[in-house]
C-alpha cells in the first residue's frame, strides 16, 4: 500500500518495467516511494557511514512499498520481471517558495527594527 500524500499535494509518477533477470541502476531523489507490481524485486542502495560502505537491500513483493529517506544511486533487480512505480513528491511552485522567503525576510526586518527600539538607540527625524 503506497504512502498517502498530504492534502493538496501532487506527485510525479514514473513506471519502470523490468524483464526477468534484469538489473537497473538509477539515481532516485530523497522522499521517493517505490511500489512493486512484480513478484520479487530487490532494491539495494549503498551509503557511507563512519568511513565504511554499508550496502542495504530490501526485497519488495507484489504490492509492497518502500520510502527512500535519502537520495542516491539505487540498484533494482527483478528475478521474475515486473514493474516498479516511483512516486516522487512534486516540488513546490516557485511562487510559493518566493512568498515564503518574502515572509521570512519581513519577519527578520521587523525583529531587527524592534531590537533597535529596545536597545535605547534614539530615532533621528
Amino acid at each position: 500500500m503506497p504512502c498517502p500524500l498530504p492534502p493538496g499535494a501532487t506527485a510525479s509518477l514514473r513506471s519502470l518495467h523490468l524483464s526477468p533477470g534484469q538489473t537497473l541502476r538509477i539515481w532516485l531523489p530523497a522522499g521517493v516511494t517505490l511500489v512493486s507490481n512484480g513478484p520479487a524485486l530487490t532494491v539495494g542502495s549503498a551509503r557511507w557511514i563512519a568511513g565504511q560502505l554499508l550496502q542495504q537491500c530490501q526485497r519488495l513483493d507484489d504490492g509492497q512499498s518502500l520510502r527512500l529517506e535519502q537520495g542516491g544511486w539505487a540498484q533494482i533487480s527483478a528475478t521474475g520481471g515486473g514493474e516498479l512505480l516511483c512516486l516522487a513528491p512534486a516540488r513546490r511552485h516557485w511562487t510559493t517558495r518566493l512568498a515564503r522567503a518574502a515572509r521570512q525576510f519581513a519577519a527578520w526586518i521587523r525583529s531587527a527594527y524592534r531590537s533597535k527600539d529596545l536597545s535605547g538607540i534614539s530615532k533621528i527625524g
